[in-house]
């Protein structure tokens, strides 16, 4: 391509046309022509998958869905991220932490006891026929944890799992974890977001979000 062109003899409007229909051409990348190929294929990481799932799982919360698919979703999640934490390193789950209380003998018992919602959602193998006395309490250890564990495997902190944090910090978790910086939030504000309920607390939160101090 030249620096400059010369357009002393050219005639203005000698190649417009009013109704003219221009087609650009687009060059997709890899990803893109790789997904026109196989439309119905995804290609989703680990950590993607587990973010996936976690979040779904904190909207079935905050909205009140089915408890089952909620346990279900952030138990898959909670499965990922153990793995990923022990591969990079990043420091144990709570849920794993609290092994280390439990006598060596017991601790297989323990994780049974844990995983028991867990697996009888996703097995019907060993008792076709059987029911569970379901305490959903023990989904929202499981949410705390894979939102703490996300964190520290990425540095990321989402809105969503702030709100869940946030929430647990003033709610059920209260009376027996530590949340460091909640010091530096106005206790009038906290005051009046501790007595709304789950959805409305979800909207107030999400947007401060970003101002929220991390634990």
């Amino acid at each position: 391509m030249n620096k400059e062109y010369d357009f002393t003899n050219g005639i203005r409007g000698e190649f417009y046309r009013p109704n003219a229909r221009l087609i650009l051409p687009v060059y997709p990348g890899e990803e893109a022509i790789r997904r026109q190929m196989n439309p119905d294929q995804m290609r989703i990481p680990k950590i993607d998958a587990a973010r996936r799932q976690l979040e779904t799982a904190l909207v079935l919360y905050f909205y009140a869905g089915d408890a089952v698919s909620l346990h279900t979703l952030v138990s898959a999640a909670c499965g990922i991220l153990s793995d990923l934490a022990r591969a990079r390193k990043a420091g144990p789950m709570l849920g794993e932490s609290v092994c280390d209380l439990i006598k060596p003998e017991r601790v297989a018992e323990f994780r049974r006891l844990v995983r028991n919602a867990q697996n009888f959602f996703k097995h019907a193998d060993r008792d076709p026929d059987g029911s569970l006395a379901f305490n959903c309490a023990q989904s929202e250890f499981l949410l705390l944890d894979a939102c703490l564990a996300y964190r520290r495997l990425t540095g990321e902190r989402s809105p969503i799992f702030v709100a869940f944090e946030a929430w647990s910090a003033v709610t059920w978790a209260r009376a027996f974890l530590t949340f460091p910086g909640m010091d530096c939030v106005d206790p009038a504000f906290l005051d009046r977001i501790s007595r709304l309920g789950r959805q409305d607390f979800f909207k107030e939160i999400l947007k401060v979000a970003h101002r929220w101090p991390p634990f």
